[in-house]
């Protein structure tokens, strides 16, 4: 072989290796970035999820509690103690038995009214 021939032979061999290697870079850094894509995408799907299962937390709780502003009754004895379940399920902390039967037994007032505690025990006269 010639020397000219060797040397344009190198600086082609050179040249592909470089382009292998800028490309194999840039692959990494391609998948790297997908990578971090794919993790904030879970991520925020998670949150999603996560908002929407709050929601649903919420709505059960204002279910329950739009429950327990009916006066107790034996007719509805056991959807009362259903609203109270759930409200003791999603308490930071648990209601105490006597917590417990007392919500079950009172009268909530609705939202934005009643007492202090917002609590109107059965029987008694409305605060309004």
């Amino acid at each position: 072989m010639s020397s000219g021939f060797q040397s344009t032979l190198i600086t082609v061999v050179i040249s592909i290796v470089v382009a292998l290697i800028t490309t194999w870079g840039a692959l990494n850094i391609a998948n790297a970035d997908r990578a971090q894509l794919l993790e904030l995408a879970s991520a925020e799907r998670s949150q999603e999820i996560r908002i929407h299962e709050d929601n649903k937390d919420v709505k059960m709780i204002e279910i329950a509690a739009s429950i327990l502003t009916i006066p107790p009754d034996p007719k509805n004895e056991a959807l009362r103690k259903w609203a109270v379940n759930v409200i003791d399920k999603f308490a930071p902390v648990p209601l105490e038995a006597d917590a417990r039967k007392e919500l079950y037994e009172m009268k909530l007032a609705p939202f934005g009214g009643g007492g202090p505690w917002g609590t109107v025990p059965y029987g008694a006269p409305s605060p309004r």
